[in-house]
């Protein structure tokens, strides 16, 4: 079998939250300006909305990863970070809708500040060091742009929860998640009739 790499996705969802919430927040503003004689009120907001644009874009525009599928590993690699996890070391996988994601990292989280004594921020870091999607563990609008992003059809099924037998997991997020389940699959297959041969000769 030749390799297969796949890119992660970028879907701007916290972008296009914003855009769409501007011309309503900006219509109240100048509404509500226009009727007192508040101008300020108009550009504060338009302000805030600007800010909101920037705090989006940087929670959205993450530095990309690649998966790479070969015939006896996953190689994963992101900037300086990489890691090669053997075909035989793959407990399973699993596509994952962003709001079940979001509620399974904060179990594991909580759980491993609890039992190893790790910060909130150390334990997000090593579930997400290989995936460029912003599954909502933080908001800044109370959750209001949250539910939005939850309600989006790209917001199904974008990612994949790979877990290891030594306890590590990792989420993907594959520009391609369906392809590259079936890619996992077949590994494991390969590798599990690999080990079968082996035991009967």
């Amino acid at each position: 079998m030749s390799e297969k790499l796949f890119k992660t996705r970028r879907q701007w969802q916290n972008v296009r939250v914003v855009a769409m919430s501007a011309p309503f927040l900006l219509s109240a503003a100048a509404g509500i300006g226009f009727t007192f004689g508040q101008i300020r009120l108009i550009i504060g907001t338009a302000g805030l909305l600007a800010v909101a644009v920037l705090v989006a874009i940087v929670r959205d525009r993450q530095r990309p990863a690649q998966y790479r599928i070969t015939d006896t590993s996953l190689e994963l690699s992101r900037g300086k970070l990489s890691e090669r996890i053997q075909a035989g070391d793959i407990l399973d996988a699993s596509m994952m809708e962003r709001v079940v994601c979001r509620e399974y990292v904060r179990r594991k989280v909580q759980k491993r500040n609890r039992e190893q004594g790790m910060s909130t921020r150390e334990s997000v870091s090593e579930f997400m060091r290989f995936c460029t999607i912003d599954v909502g563990l933080r908001s800044y609008t109370f959750g209001l742009g949250r539910l939005f992003v939850d309600r989006m059809e790209s917001s199904r099924h974008d990612l994949i929860l790979l877990r290891a037998k030594n306890g590590s997991e990792y989420l993907l997020s594959p520009d391609r998640n369906q392809e590259m389940m079936e890619q996992l699959s077949r590994l494991k297959r390969r590798q599990e009739r690999a080990a079968s041969e082996q035991g009967q000769l």
